[in-house]
């Protein structure tokens, strides 16, 4: 199977044979090693090959003891190629589900701080990185179904803060990135759901208010998606007035 694997990466059945070996011999210790060789672009792999992600993520969790070097791995595949949405979508899916990163199936506030500045620090290399956004804002709202984690209110608002603040920053340096004022006016329109939840409409309106600015200068700088900016900069206008 290891040297079939690399003249037929994108097999299904040869994973999936392979996962059988490993279910039958109890001995995945060698898998994740065999794993990076199939990702190495360098080499005859394929860094985004979803068949390999599928079957590395299936041995973390059906061996836990495999988790000590995910993250650093990630970190140095996002160094390789900082658009690999694979990468950032298995920093998600470690962080979600190991069990040193999260307490009782919660993320823990310090985590998802963490995330969200590593995130950031990342995109202020690259912010029309739309991966890097989605992982970024990830921790800002609630975990998705099936994640196998959760995060509280109180978390995700700091986060949600966190992560305003480091647009703040990124907007003064990139004022016309299309993928930034996206962000933005998202987090906005988050914060005024927060808002609203805690019914506190002077703040919700001024939040849609402020994400309706981001979104009118989109219709500007976005002229392909001009006309769908434009709907919801009048829509949250339309919202905010109707708060008084």
């Amino acid at each position: 199977m290891t040297e079939m694997g690399p003249d037929n990466p994108k097999n299904y059945q040869i994973w999936n044979y392979r996962k059988q070996c490993v279910k039958r011999t109890a001995q995945p210790q060698r898998e994740l090693d065999f794993i990076v060789t199939m990702l190495d672009d360098e080499g005859a792999g394929d860094a985004k090959n979803y068949h390999a992600w599928a079957y590395r993520q299936w041995l973390l969790v059906t061996y836990p003891g495999l988790w000590a070097g995910e993250l650093p791995l990630t970190e140095r595949l996002l160094a390789d190629d900082i658009l690999n949405n694979s990468a950032w979508n298995h920093r998600f899916f470690c962080v979600c589900h190991s069990g040193a990163e999260r307490a009782e199936g919660e993320v823990a506030e310090a985590v998802a701080l963490r995330e969200v500045g590593w995130a950031m620090e990342r995109l202020g290399r690259v912010p029309e990185n739309e991966a890097a956004w989605s992982y970024a804002l990830s921790w800002c709202r609630p975990m998705p179904v099936g994640s196998g984690a959760t995060t509280s209110v109180a978390t995700m608002a700091v986060a949600r803060d966190l992560c305003l603040e480091g647009c703040e920053g990124l907007e003064a340096e990139q004022p016309g990135c299309v993928a930034l004022l996206g962000a933005m006016g998202t987090l906005l329109e988050e914060e005024a759901e927060a808002a609203a939840g805690a019914g506190d409409a002077e703040l919700q309106a001024a939040a849609m208010l402020a994400a309706a600015e981001k979104y009118a200068r989109l219709a500007e700088l976005d002229a392909i998606r001009s006309g769908y900016w434009a709907a919801l900069k009048s829509s949250l206008e339309g919202s905010a007035a109707a708060l008084g």
